[in-house]
C-alpha cells in the first residue's frame, strides 16, 4: 500500500500518492503473489492494493504473507549490536532508517521501505502555525513539547548508539527522518505475542532484554497492501482482522471482516472504536459524524466529593446523542444539596437520589436536567461557533488546515448533539408527567 495510512479524509478525497510502486511490484510478480482469489493492482490516487477476483465471505482468509516478507522488531541486522537495551519499538525504527538510507535497492525489504509514503498529517509533523491554529479553536491542549518529548529522547538514544558508525549518512540521523520512521511504525505495524513471533520467525528471543514487553511489533509488507477505508461498517469480523496461521506453514493472513464482491478493492477497515482524537494523533485524519467521538468537559464547581473524593475536579466524556448519565447524576446530587428536600441522616446523597428516582419524583429530575443544561451552555457559547468553523474549513489553504477545521467542527457537533439529547429527555419527562405519552 502506497497511500498514507489514512487514505481518506473527512471529505473522502484520496491523499496524493508520494511513492512509486515499481520496485515492489516486480518482487510481487516474481513471487507469484497473485492468485485465483485476488490480484495486486495499482489504484490511481491510492497506490498498490488488492483487487478481488472472486466473492469473499466474512471470515474467509483473503491473503497470506510469509514471515520472510515481513520486518520484525527484533530481527538482527547491521545495527543490532549497537542497539542492545533499547525497546523493540526503537529497534524497528532504526531498521527502517537503515533500509531507507543504507540498504541496497533491489532487496525486497529495502524496496518495501522505499514504497512507504514520504509524508503524513499527524500533529507530530505540524508547524508552529498549525499548532497555533489548533489551539485557536479551543480544542484539546497539545503542547508540542509534550508530543515530541518521548520521540526526542528516542532520537537521542539512536544518535548516541549509531551516530559515529562509519558509513551512516548524515540524513539518516536527522530528527525529521527519525520522526518519519517512528510514524511508519506507529501507524502501520501490528503487535504479536512473543510466542507467536518465535513460531513465525524462529529467532531467539532474549527473555532478559524483552522481559517488560508482552508483545513485539511487526511490519507486514504484503498485508500492508490492503488500502484503508475510514467509514465504520455495520458488521465486523469477530476477532483480529490480521491473524497468524500455521496451516500448512506459519504465515500472517488477512481475514475478511464482511462479505465483499468480485471486482471490488479489498479495504482494511480502521478500528471502529477509535474517536477523532485518536485518529488525528495516530493517523492524521478525522471522521465526520464519528459515533465514537467525544468531548471532555471538566467541572470543578460541582459535588465531586462523593463521586471522586480524591479529586478536586471531574472529567466527563460527552458522546453525540448520548447524555452522560454519571454527569447528570452528579448534577442531581448537587441540586439535591440545595433543594428543599431534607436528606435523612441515615442516607447518603447517592441513596437519596436513587430513592427519589424510584419514587418517580420527576420534578426533581427535570430541575436537575435543566440545571445541567445551563451549566454546559456557557462552554458551548465560549467556543468559536460551528458556523465560523465551517466557513474557515471552506477557505482552508492546506490539507492540514482542512483536517484541523474538520476536527473543530466534529467537536462542536458532538456537544450540540449531546445537548439535543438532553432536551429530548426533558420533553419526554414532561410529557410523562402531563400524561401525554
Amino acid at each position: 500500500m502506497l497511500t498514507l495510512v489514512l487514505a481518506f479524509l473527512a471529505s473522502a478525497q484520496a491523499v496524493p500518492v508520494t511513492s512509486t510502486p515499481e520496485g515492489l511490484l516486480k518482487f510481487y510478480e516474481a513471487l507469484e503473489i497473485n492468485s485465483m482469489n485476488h490480484t495486486i493492482t495499482y489504484f490511481e490516487g491510492r497506490g498498490l492494493g488488492i483487487k478481488l477476483n472472486s466473492d469473499v465471505h466474512e471470515g474467509d482468509i483473503v491473503l497470506k504473507s510469509a514471515p520472510v516478507l515481513s520486518l520484525c522488531s527484533i530481527e538482527p541486522f547491521e545495527f543490532s549490536p549497537y542497539l542492545k537495551g533499547l525497546p523493540s519499538y526503537e529497534k524497528l525504527v532504526a531498521r527502517i532508517l537503515y533500509e531507507k538510507f543504507i540498504g541496497k535497492r533491489g532487496n525486497f525489504i529495502t524496496e518495501y521501505i522505499h514504497s512507504l509514503p514520504v509524508d503524513i498529517d499527524t500533529p507530530d509533523f505540524w508547524s508552529d502555525e498549525e499548532f497555533a491554529l489548533f489551539h485557536k479553536y479551543d480544542l484539546y491542549s497539545l503542547p508540542r513539547e509534550v508530543i515530541t518529548k518521548n520521540l526526542t529522547e528516542s532520537h537521542n538514544n539512536f544518535i548516541h548508539r549509531v551516530g559515529k558508525l562509519i558509513g551512516v549518512p548524515k540524513e539518516a540521523l536527522e530528527y525529521d527522518a527519525y520522526l518519519w520512521a517512528a510514524s511508519m511504525v506507529k501507524s502501520r505495524s501490528y503487535n504479536f505475542s512473543k510466542d507467536t513471533i518465535l513460531k513465525l520467525f524462529q529467532i531467539t528471543i532474549d527473555d532478559d532484554e524483552y522481559k517488560d514487553e508482552e508483545e513485539l511489533s511487526v511490519m507486514i509488507s504484503l498485508l500492508d497492501l490492503a488500502n484503508h477505508w475510514y467509514q465504520p461498517r455495520s458488521s465486523t469480523f469477530k476477532g483480529r482482522v490480521v491473524i497468524w496461521t500455521h496451516t500448512p506453514v506459519p504465515a500472517f493472513a488477512i481475514v475478511a471482516g464482511w462479505n465483499q464482491s468480485a471486482g471490488n478493492e479489498f479495504f482494511y477497515q480502521y478500528n471502529s472504536g477509535l474517536n477523532n482524537f485518536d485518529l488525528l494523533t495516530a493517523f492524521g485524519f478525522v471522521i465526520e459524524e464519528n459515533p465514537n467521538d467525544f468531548m471532555i468537559l471538566t467541572f470543578s464547581d460541582v459535588a465531586c466529593f462523593e463521586y471522586k473524593a480524591s479529586e478536586n475536579s471531574c472529567n466527563y466524556r460527552l458522546y453525540p446523542g448520548q447524555p452522560n448519565k454519571n454527569l447528570i447524576k452528579l448534577f442531581s446530587i448537587k441540586w439535591l444539596q440545595n433543594a428543599i428536600f431534607d436528606v435523612p441522616e441515615t442516607e447518603s446523597l447517592h441513596e437519596f437520589y436513587e430513592k427519589i428516582q424510584e419514587e418517580n419524583e420527576k420534578h426533581a429530575f427535570i430541575q436537575t436536567l435543566w440545571s445541567y443544561r445551563k451549566q454546559i451552555i456557557p462552554r458551548v457559547e465560549n467556543m468559536i461557533s460551528l458556523r465560523q468553523v465551517e466557513r474557515d474549513r471552506k477557505n482552508a489553504k492546506t490539507q492540514r488546515e482542512k483536517i484541523i477545521f474538520s476536527y473543530a467542527a466534529a467537536m462542536r457537533k458532538t456537544i450540540y448533539e449531546h445537548l439535543k439529547s438532553v432536551d429530548r429527555e426533558l420533553l419526554l419527562i414532561l410529557a410523562k408527567g402531563l400524561n401525554l405519552s
